[in-house]
């Protein structure tokens, strides 16, 4: 450990407890949206003549039985921005167009196939993954020299604060 000088990292009990923890980084992120994925899949034609398991309902049962795989595909979103992404080098710009192409190929994936059964729902998850592409886009103006240009960092922190004002509208319309 980097901030504890007293444990030993050759030491037996911390490899074990680091292979487990290893272990662990792959089975639950990856191992859930991939088994429960499959348990929807394997379920799929029963969930399209509105018969599926009722112990997967909560998995599916938002969705159009066309898309009962999306919350598995939402899942696998966010373990790449939160988990895999991280692992791409630590603030670079590679790293912020990672996340800004997976969050507005998921956006125009929301926009196209509008997975959810009712409108409500697919309108907010769009100005969901809206916000998600403008955090992304101001992140990666901010890794860029502005000097010389019409804006400042200041000007892209409000746009990135009005981004947010049709999420807020619509919930209070809703």
């Amino acid at each position: 450990l980097i901030n504890d000088y007293s444990i030993s990292c050759t030491d037996p009990l911390y490899m074990i407890i680091y292979y487990i923890g290893l272990v662990l980084i792959v089975v639950i992120p990856v191992g859930i949206p991939v088994c429960m994925g499959t348990l929807i899949w394997q379920h799929r034609e029963d969930i399209a003549n509105h018969e599926g398991p009722h112990h997967l309902e909560a998995l599916y049962s938002d969705y159009r039985p066309d898309c009962c795989l999306w919350q598995v595909y939402q899942m696998l979103e966010k373990v790449i921005l939160v988990g895999i992404i991280t692992f791409i080098d630590r603030g670079s710009i590679l790293q912020v167009l990672v996340g800004l192409v997976l969050t507005n190929c998921m956006m125009l994936s929301f926009l196209k196939e509008r997975p959810y059964i009712e409108l409500k729902s697919n309108v907010l998850s769009v100005f969901g993954q809206q916000i998600l592409v403008a955090a992304y886009l101001t992140a990666l103006l901010l890794r860029i020299d502005l000097n010389g240009e019409a804006f400042t960092t200041d000007d892209i922190g409000q746009i990135l604060l009005y981004v947010n004002v049709p999420m807020v509208l619509y919930l209070a319309y809703d």
